[in-house]
């Protein structure tokens, strides 16, 4: 099992690009504010929730504050997965680390602006 591990490990050292540094530090932050946010937001919410509206048909998508959690952390999950990605293609092909590290930072202001724009609608 270590001899698989070391093929597809990196032998020179991922963290010490500061791209793949910076971009998972900034992922990392961007997805603590949008947690500090749903928590200072829904903290005493018990109610249901609109995930989704629609500007012609109106809610589509109603919710509990334990799927607004579970958005964010499939954020996590996939930043997690990007940056396991992106060390393993970081042997083979460059272009597709750094394009890998780079989606962590989109993926976690997607979430971000999804997760605020679900508290600006829920506003009472």
């Amino acid at each position: 099992m270590s001899v698989m591990l070391s093929k597809v490990l990196p032998k020179r050292g991922f963290f010490k690009k500061p791209f793949f540094v910076v971009t998972l530090a900034v992922a990392i932050l961007i997805l603590i504010v949008a947690t500090l946010v749903v928590n200072a937001a829904l903290r005493n919410v018990d109610h249901l929730l609109i995930l989704h509206f629609d500007g012609s048909n109106g809610i589509d998508s109603l919710g509990t504050k334990g799927q607004v959690y579970g958005i964010l952390f499939m954020g996590y999950a996939l930043c997690a997965i990007n940056l396991l990605l992106s060390i393993v293609l970081n042997r083979r092909n460059v272009f597709v680390a750094y394009f890998f590290s780079f989606f962590n930072v989109f993926v976690a202001s997607l979430i971000l602006i999804g997760v605020g724009v679900i508290i600006s609608v829920n506003q009472l």
